[in-house]
């Protein structure tokens, strides 16, 4: 779409804040206490080979039949892994990045694929509409508590987590 421009992804920050909380406790996993009540959280998958992330994300695919197929592919440096145009590249030799935290938010940008980074949208990056896909994600991939800490995550650093995609 010729002339679309991308809104300023000024949440950004805050959500990978909130995310590396979140992925620090499914790195634990088991039991903790949620404002008083007991969550079991999974503990987080990590990944040796690209093999095994790609199988992985086919894992994600195969929850979502209608959307365009996604591919992994290894990305030089170790700094970011990214998304663009039905591919998640990571930097394999990151041992950070090789976590099913990482995943789950690059595979969320292609379920938002109209507002990642290169996209012709109007969305920011990581918007609300980006954090209620993710969270959705994590609870079909993960669990319902697992999607609960992070929805709790997001709204500790001030972001708003829609109740559904409009």
């Amino acid at each position: 779409m010729a002339g679309a421009t991308m809104s300023r992804d000024v949440d950004r920050a805050a959500v990978y804040t909130a995310e590396d909380q979140w992925s620090a406790a499914i790195d634990r996993g088991g039991v903790i206490d949620f404002f008083g009540s007991r969550l079991q959280l999974p503990v987080q998958t990590r990944f040796g080979s690209l093999p095994a992330v790609q199988q992985y994300v086919e894992s994600l695919q195969a929850m979502y039949p209608d959307i365009p197929p996604v591919s992994a592919r290894h990305r030089r440096g170790d700094t970011r892994a990214h998304y663009s145009n039905g591919v998640i590249a990571i930097p394999m030799a990151a041992t950070w990045a090789c976590r099913e935290s990482v995943l789950l938010h690059e595979f969320a940008h292609h379920l938002n694929s109209g507002s990642c980074e290169g996209a012709q949208s109007s969305q920011p990056a990581h918007g609300p509409r980006f954090r209620v896909l993710m969270v959705a994600l994590v609870g079909r991939a993960q669990t319902p508590e697992s999607s609960l800490l992070l929805r709790s995550c997001f709204e500790s650093k001030g972001l708003v987590v829609p109740a559904h995609v409009d």
